[in-house]
């Protein structure tokens, strides 16, 4: 089959039309792809910046949900403290929930800063090592166990054992 005139068989350039054809037809194709492809991770990163947004509405949801519960129970205590100076118990026992929720405070804005350093991708303030999950909430479990008591609560973890352990900052989740 010839394409070109040379040959005398295609004396049109009939050939070499229907070869231009289905370039042009692969071209558009291509060109549809990249288009389709292009929305396609359009949409995706639409997608993942709605995420993104509910998630962060969240976050700053419960952020200032777990700021106002100390902050209220401080604004509390100190006012009894205020009325609490001629009875040394009751005044000691309210700076102690002040510290308390000072140092809850603490950690929530460590945990702040935790999420803004892995947000902008700075790594390097952690050290990775693997953590058995099993081990690891055990160790809580036993830790929280004495405080659910007191309460009157009865605190158990079962769990299955991990085929593989977690690459995770040791220091960040005993925190």
């Amino acid at each position: 089959p010839g394409i070109g005139r040379g040959a005398g068989e295609d004396p049109l350039g009939i050939g070499q039309l229907r070869q231009r054809a289905r370039l042009s037809q692969w071209v558009a194709l291509a060109h549809h792809d990249h288009h389709r492809d292009r929305h396609q991770r359009l949409d995706d990163e639409l997608a993942l910046a709605q995420a993104q947004r509910e998630i962060l509405q969240k976050l700053i949801r419960n952020f200032s949900h777990d700021f106002r519960t100390p902050l209220a129970v401080i604004k509390t205590s100190l006012y009894l403290i205020e009325r609490s100076l001629m009875h040394p118990d009751r005044h000691r026992k309210h700076v102690e929930i002040v510290g308390l929720q000072v140092h809850k405070l603490q950690e929530i804005m460590d945990d702040v800063i935790l999420l803004s350093k892995l947000d902008n991708a700075q790594f390097d303030d952690f050290e990775f090592e693997p953590v058995d999950l099993n081990l690891a909430l055990t160790k809580i479990t036993d830790e929280c166990r004495p405080l659910a008591e007191s309460r009157g609560l009865r605190l158990d973890y079962s769990g299955k054992a991990c085929s593989s352990p977690l690459h995770v900052d040791a220091d960040a989740l005993d925190r």
